[in-house]
Parts: structure tokens; C-alpha cells; sequence
């Protein structure tokens, strides 16, 4: 029954839309010159630039839904058709809009409640869809978050290179820089920390070796350097922002590498068949740049699979404990692959990424053609949500 419901829903979705665009084209030929002059439009219309431009480009959609999901809203449409009439488009033209409109109004009062929840119903049907729904849905959550803790940042950059441990075959030495461009306070009164390290309990691991090194990335900032405090936590080290200006130059940019010698298992295990990286966003950022950096010699054949959480009250979630599959949310997002070579990390979001990346490559004495990159991009990540990208790793040997 509830099968047949949603398929009954899309029907009717797709006739309204088909409807509602035919009976909006046929409006604006009436009324537009040849070619179409977006501010002459509006002045007919009554509408702004701005809504025009959303109207001419929904009409220009493959499909119903995608003109749904960007058309202005039905009074706005209302307003244009009535303004259509007093320029001389004929009544069964004008008719044949309004009663479009109306099913519009009805489908979205009706059926969904709201527009946003019409929006939200149609990012499940297409990718381009449900990246712009989660895309917006998230600068949202952005815009709140970073009044509420009082810092943003303009990207946050994680690159982890796994590396093959020359004391123990069967661990993986994991080098990391990570931090951000552009970080800004907001307000005072609140006191702001990110964490990095293991987020949560993997079995059989031999503990951790995590440490900060001593790599100096100050020449390639784009600010002044954040102040941070340092403090290891267990198998995490914990830094305190330390910076009590407020404004919009006052901006700072923190970049720290880490280093752990017990970084992860090489192998599978029959409890986890899983290695990777999780990284938790701790600040408001309008950009992530997650690079796992693998050594060739490394789960080989595996591809990368991303795994977003939103960590309940059982804490972080372990991607090889099936009980965490009730605290993974779907993105749209995926990872891409990419060789081990120097136009890889020309990244403009993250300014002399190349050089960043040599540097690390000469203290870990491998060149970047022995590593192969896979990577995750995303606008607006979620504050306090888990991403973790992970490989199927294989049985040891015998």
C-alpha cells in the first residue's frame, strides 16, 4: 500500500509539473522579446531580476521534478501571469496558468505540507537534485552552527598518508595535516577545541602512538597563525583555539601535522574487515578537503566507500560494528580517485596543496608517485557529524 501511495504521489508530481511548465513557457513567449532581456521581463512581470533569472532557468529544466524543485513559489507565479494579462497575453493562455498554479499551491498544501518538505521529497529522485537539496540543507545548518559556537572557517583540510610500517608488517603508519584556512571568531563566550585522533575503540589494536610533529607549515599560510594549546587526551590530542580578536580581518589559519606509529592494522580481521579514516567536524566550515593518501602497496583492488554518522549517545560509530548502520545518514556525495602525482593537489580551495604535500612526502622519504589519492569534497559539512572513508582490507598472509 504504501508502494503504491508514493508511486501515485510521483504521478500526480509529474503531471502538475508538466502542467505548471507548459502553462509558464507559453506565458513568457507572450510577453518576452526576442532574445529574452531578463531586466525588461521584470519589469513586465513585476518580479526582480534575481526571480526572473529562477524562472526562466526552472522552465529550462529536463524534468518536472528538477523545475519544481527551483521555480519560484506559487504567489510569485501568480503575481507574473496577472501582470502577463495586463500586457495583452490571451485569457485561455492566462487561464491555463492560473489553474497550474493552483495544483501547484494544492500539491505542495496537500501532499507535502510545506515547500521544503516538497524539496526534501524531491532530492531523493535524481542525483543533481539531491545534491543541491543536501547542499542548501546543509548552509542551513552552517549558518546556525557557527552563531551558536561562535567560529567559522572558510576550509577545513585533512590529508592522511598510510604508509607500510618498516618495524612491523602487519601496522600502517598514518602521517596527517590537518586544520583550516580562514578561521574567525564570532563571539567571545564561547571557548572552541577541536580533537584528532581514533574516535573510537578498534579491537586488537595495540594501542596508539599519536604525537604532534615538529613541521613547520607557517610559510604556507594564508593569515596569521593560530595560537593553539596542545594537550594529549589518550589516543587523541586535543587543541584550544587561542585568539580573542573579533572582526572581519581578524583571521587565522592552523595547520598541524601528526604523526601515529600504531596508526592502523594492515590486515583484516573476522570482527573488522575495515581500515580508514574518520574525521569529526568540530567547527562550522563552508568547504572540506579529505585526502586519504594510500601507499601502493596498500589494500590493493579495494575502492574507497564513505560512511557518513550522526554519533548518538553511544558515541562514535565503528563502521565494522554493524549496529552503526541505524546512526548512517545518506550523501550524495562521493569519493573520487586520483593518481600519486603533483597536478593532483592543485586544489583551489587549498593554496600550494602541492608544495604541503612534497614537504611531507621528503620527510617521509617517498616520493608521491608511490601513494595513490582518493578523496571526499564537500560544501558545508555537518558540525559534530563522523565522516569516515573506508577500505576493504585484506586476510593476512599465511
Amino acid at each position: 500500500m504504501a508502494v503504491d501511495s508514493t508511486l501515485t504521489l510521483q504521478a500526480e508530481r509529474e503531471s502538475v509539473g508538466s502542467s505548471l511548465m507548459e502553462a509558464l513557457a507559453a506565458v513568457i513567449e507572450s510577453v518576452s522579446d526576442k532574445p529574452v532581456n531578463v531586466s525588461a521581463l521584470g519589469r513586465k512581470l513585476g518580479l526582480n531580476r534575481v526571480t526572473v533569472s529562477k524562472l526562466m532557468s526552472s522552465l529550462a529544466s529536463e524534468t518536472p521534478d528538477e523545475m519544481l524543485a527551483t521555480i519560484p513559489g506559487p504567489e510569485s507565479l501568480r503575481s507574473a501571469v496577472e501582470a502577463a494579462a495586463e500586457h495583452g497575453t490571451d485569457e485561455s493562455t492566462i487561464e491555463s496558468a492560473r489553474e497550474a498554479i493552483d495544483l501547484f499551491a494544492g500539491l505542495i498544501r496537500d501532499q507535502y505540507g510545506t515547500r521544503a518538505a516538497l524539496n526534501a521529497a524531491l532530492g531523493t529522485e535524481s542525483q543533481k537534485l539531491s545534491e543541491r537539496e543536501a547542499v542548501n540543507s546543509r548552509g542551513e545548518v552552517f549558518n546556525g552552527m557557527r552563531r551558536i559556537i561562535g567560529v567559522e572557517a572558510a576550509v577545513w583540510l585533512n590529508a592522511m598518508f598510510f604508509v607500510p610500517s618498516e618495524e612491523d608488517d602487519a601496522v600502517i603508519e598514518t602521517t596527517t595535516l590537518h586544520g583550516a584556512y580562514g578561521i574567525r571568531r564570532l563571539r567571545m563566550d564561547t571557548p572552541f577545541y577541536f580533537v584528532f585522533g581514533t574516535p573510537f575503540y578498534e579491537p586488537g589494536r595495540d594501542g596508539s602512538d599519536l604525537a604532534t610533529e615538529p613541521m613547520q607549515l607557517d610559510d604556507f599560510y594564508t593569515n596569521e597563525p593560530a595560537v593553539l594549546e596542545s594537550t594529549k587526551m589518550g589516543s587523541q590530542i586535543c587543541h584550544r583555539l587561542v585568539h580573542d580578536k573579533l572582526g572581519k580581518n581578524a583571521v587565522v589559519d592552523m595547520l598541524t601535522v601528526s604523526i601515529d606509529r600504531k596508526g592502523s592494522r594492515r590486515y583484516a580481521a573476522p570482527e573488522s574487515p575495515l581500515r580508514g579514516m574518520s574525521l569529526v567536524m568540530d567547527l562550522p566550515v563552508r568547504s572540506l578537503v579529505f585526502d586519504v593518501i594510500l601507499h601502493e602497496s596498500l589494500y590493493p583492488g579495494s575502492d574507497a566507500e564513505l560512511f557518513v554518522f550522526k554519533p548518538g549517545a553511544r558515541g562514535p560509530s565503528n563502521p565494522n560494528d554493524p549496529s552503526s548502520a541505524r546512526d548512517r545518514v545518506p550523501t550524495p556525495e562521493r569519493i573520487e580517485a586520483f593518481p600519486g602525482e603533483h597536478e593532483t593537489f592543485e586544489v583551489p580551495d587549498v593554496p600550494r596543496y602541492g608544495e604541503m604535500i612534497q614537504r611531507m612526502c621528503t620527510a617521509l622519504n617517498r616520493p608521491i608517485s608511490e601513494f595513490r589519492v582518493h578523496r571526499l569534497t564537500m560544501a558545508y559539512p555537518l558540525t559534530g557529524f563522523q565522516y569516515t572513508m573506508a577500505f576493504r582490507a585484506p586476510l593476512p598472509p599465511e
